[in-house]
């Protein structure tokens, strides 16, 4: 009897690799056929209205993919752009009939879409939406095929939501799995990729040194050439821990040796990354004036790309020029203006109290300047990564 329980635990097992595989050979059927017709949708050559729905369940995984892809693009420079774009990705793939590739296959397609809008939301600084579609990503990702690099993009991205809600020990624990995943599958480029991960978690979670190794590991294993963007992430992230340890000039030699590949790059909102590097850099060498040009620029390519937290953190290094300098009733105006700004996220009470006592102690004509500086630098380290 338990022979025959297994064989028939044995067929139903066959049968649904079967279905799995049938499924991914329609998917990548309705992909190679549809690729090409989705991109005249998109570009507007091809009216909506004229497509049979017949032909539209050919193209939706296509059409898909394609705002996927271009909701990715946009991080760097539109993030409400990149939330439009993959919301579009999910309503069409929820579109698709299940019958079409399967209920395993579908899942998997749901839990991607998913995955990459959650990651949108978190970027436009949404983390309450950007946890709800990530937790229904991975619920979709447990009912489809098991696809283990499916279940890392969900995991990496996870990891990323969990250190931007200050919970660094579970995206470092996350971020370390993943990497090993990756190690175990003889993917080195993306086992480097989450060491450079793991590194930005490490720095924000205030060890810069070890974040150091990190990123230098973490270079050494990606293929040259092959993402430029995750290159400067970690030249970005090793610029930022020598200066956070004391060696800004340091810091700021490895930038200018680095210049060429920012601007090869020409992504707004890494240009603005790294005028608000500069200006740290330059206001702990004395070079005040240009501290406060490059954090000027950093805060206006901020307002202008609607990322308002780091408006109100780039306005509080700006602060410590206005403190050291004595300009005492601009840095009065500058914090009243970001003061609203942090109120608009949910910040535990601690975080209002700092916020508090830093307005206060700008009123306070007896304040030194030097006392005004660190009371700025506290409430900056402890405003930096907000909590859910």
């Amino acid at each position: 009897m338990t022979g025959e329980r297994q064989a028939a635990s044995g067929r139903r097992l066959r049968r649904g690799e079967l279905a799995v595989f049938a499924g991914r050979l329609a998917l990548e059927r309705d992909r190679e056929s549809g690729a090409a017709r989705a991109v005249a949708v998109l570009a507007d050559e091809r009216p909506v209205e004229t497509i049979s729905w017949s032909e539209l369940q050919e193209l939706l995984v296509p059409l898909a993919e394609q705002f996927l892809e271009r909701s990715v693009s946009l991080r760097y420079r539109d993030p409400a752009g990149m939330i439009r774009d993959a919301e579009a990705a999910r309503t069409l793939v929820f579109l698709v009939p299940l019958r079409r590739y399967g209920k395993k296959v579908a899942a998997d397609l749901r839990a991607r879409v998913l995955a990459e809008l959650g990651n949108a939301y978190r970027v436009a600084d949404d983390l309450d939406m950007a946890g709800d579609t990530l937790a229904d990503a991975a619920a979709w990702a447990r009912r489809g095929t098991g696809d283990p690099r499916l279940l890392a993009r969900v995991g990496d991205l996870a990891a990323s939501l969990h250190a931007d809600s200050r919970r660094f020990e579970e995206a470092i624990r996350v971020i370390a799995r993943v990497r090993s995943f990756y190690e175990q599958l003889g993917d080195y480029h993306r086992a480097g990729r989450a060491l450079i991960k793991q590194g930005i978690f490490t720095r924000e979670s205030g060890k810069p040194l070890e974040a150091m190794a990190l990123f230098a590991c973490g270079l050494k294993c990606l293929e040259p050439g092959r993402d430029p963007n995750l290159e400067l992430t970690a030249v970005h992230g090793l610029a930022y821990c020598l200066h956070e340890a004391g060696c800004s000039a340091e810091a700021r030699e490895l930038l200018i040796e680095n210049q060429s590949l920012y601007e090869s790059l020409a992504e707004p909102l890494k240009t603005v990354r790294l005028r608000w590097l500069e200006g740290k850099i330059a206001f702990a060498l004395g070079d005040d004036l240009e501290a406060e040009v490059a954090l000027r620029t950093a805060r206006h390519g901020y307002q202008k790309a609607g990322k308002y937290y780091d408006v109100a953190l780039v306005s509080l290094d700006l602060a410590l020029v206005l403190a050291k300098e004595e300009r005492r009733i601009e840095l009065i105006a500058l914090v009243d203006g970001i003061v609203p700004i942090f109120r608009r996220f949910k910040l535990q009470r601690e975080q209002i109290a700092a916020l508090v006592l830093l307005r206060r102690a700008c009123g306070m004509p007896a304040m030194e300047p030097e006392a005004l500086i660190a009371r700025i630098r506290a409430t900056a380290t402890l405003l930096e990564h907000r909590s859910r």
